[in-house]
């Protein structure tokens, strides 16, 4: 898997951790809960363009080793 492993969890989590240290509770975790939601969009925005990426990675290299591109190179 190129996207969202456990080393994209944690990386959720940690940007979470100082949010959450500063969050008393007083308001039934409103502050974290709020920074989560938004934690999770932003993330899951950036999921798409990686996608993107990552299809267009595979989709260069399998038209190089099918016959390739650019330089004159038949498509």
């Amino acid at each position: 898997m190129d996207y969202q492993d456990c080393a994209y969890a944690r990386l959720y989590l940690d940007r979470l951790a100082n949010i959450r240290a500063s969050d008393d509770g007083s308001d039934d975790w409103a502050l974290t809960s709020e920074a989560a939601r938004y934690t999770a969009l932003w993330m899951s925005y950036e999921d798409t363009i990686r996608v993107a990426d990552l299809k267009i990675r595979g989709t260069a290299l399998r038209a190089r080793v099918e016959g390739g591109w650019g330089c004159g190179m038949a498509r």
